[in-house]
């Protein structure tokens, strides 16, 4: 595990796509640099670094509502998006992997940008409160165990922890594909069975009547049913 930057405060944050990340005062942002494995995606890391912040918040804290890792890169408290990861490739060999995380933010200041998963924060959903500063030092150890353990096994230990925290396998999720799909019937938001992630991280569907298994690398999580 290379540099990291920590700060409690961005003007200018960003995440996924387009979008923006609100970034006051409240909450965590963390960039780090990390070493990318010969041949395999830079999502793999950002994979790891959601199994990271899945392990380091469970470890702080219990919480009254369901934690849940969302593909690709969200992590939810009670249906609420309280994090966003992103992974960008730093020349041919490293990830800059990017960690903003609502911890105590304000309401009035969090980001409607999630409206199909609402925003929330950490604190909302702890029995007691937290601070971003001991959630950077929870985080930093569980990255640098991750790393280690990444480097030696490879990915597959990393897929079947974030599968551990992702609480929808075998229920039904609304899908709307990303621009690369070659197939139209996924560009608007469909309905189908989330069933994992494969062994390159690329969400894994099944589809009705006949649970047809369909992989999709670039997608958007619409809604889960209950």
């Amino acid at each position: 595990m290379g540099q990291s930057v920590v700060a409690f405060r961005q003007t200018a944050g960003r995440g996924r796509g387009a979008n923006t990340w609100t970034s006051p005062e409240g909450g965590l942002y963390f960039s780090v640099l990390l070493e990318r494995k010969k041949d395999r995606p830079a999502t793999d890391l950002a994979f790891l670094g959601g199994v990271a912040l899945a392990d380091a918040l469970s470890e702080l804290k219990p919480f009254r509502g369901e934690l849940a890792l969302k593909w690709p890169n969200d992590l939810l408290i009670g249906g609420k998006k309280v994090a966003g990861l992103l992974a960008e490739l730093e020349g041919s060999s490293h990830v800059i992997l990017g960690i903003g995380v609502n911890v105590s933010t304000p309401a009035s200041q969090l980001s409607a940008l999630a409206a199909k998963f609402p925003p929330g924060t950490v604190n909302e959903w702890a029995a007691s409160s937290t601070t971003p500063e001991l959630l950077a030092q929870a985080l930093l150890k569980r990255l640098g165990h991750l790393c280690e353990w990444y480097g030696e096994e490879g990915f597959e230990p990393i897929r079947e922890r974030w599968l551990s925290h992702c609480p929808w396998i075998g229920r039904r999720v609304q899908i709307a594909a990303g621009a690369n799909s070659a197939d139209r019937e996924f560009k608007e938001g469909f309905w189908a069975t989330f069933s994992g992630i494969d062994a390159d991280g690329a969400l894994v569907l099944l589809l009705a009547p006949d649970q047809r298994p369909v992989t999709l690398l670039s997608a958007e999580i619409l809604c889960c049913s209950s």
